[in-house]
């Protein structure tokens, strides 16, 4: 339970940091960051009542967590918003 303690405090914390920046770049560089220990936490801990998406970028191989199985990439513009693919769930 330490471990998973630990882990929430560091998710807290990148979630503080991309509120605290208006860099879109920084902001998508701590996203990802936060997402594959969310993603690490959340395989352990299965949620109730709710599927997660494990997605990807091809373009730059970032990985992110989604709620929707419907791709909305968060690393490019609009034009390749639906750009990446859903490489596992729980």
């Amino acid at each position: 339970m330490n471990v998973a303690t630990i882990s929430r405090k560091e998710i807290i914390e990148l979630a503080t940091q991309i509120a605290a920046t208006k860099n879109i770049n920084k902001q998508r560089k701590i996203f990802e960051t936060l997402s594959v220990k969310y993603w690490d936490q959340a395989s352990k801990f299965k949620p109730l009542d709710e599927t997660l998406y494990l997605q990807v970028c091809p373009m730059t191989g970032a990985m992110w967590t989604s709620d929707s199985k419907e791709i909305k990439n968060p690393y490019y513009p609009k034009n390749m918003l639906t750009c990446g693919e859903v490489k596992a769930s729980l």
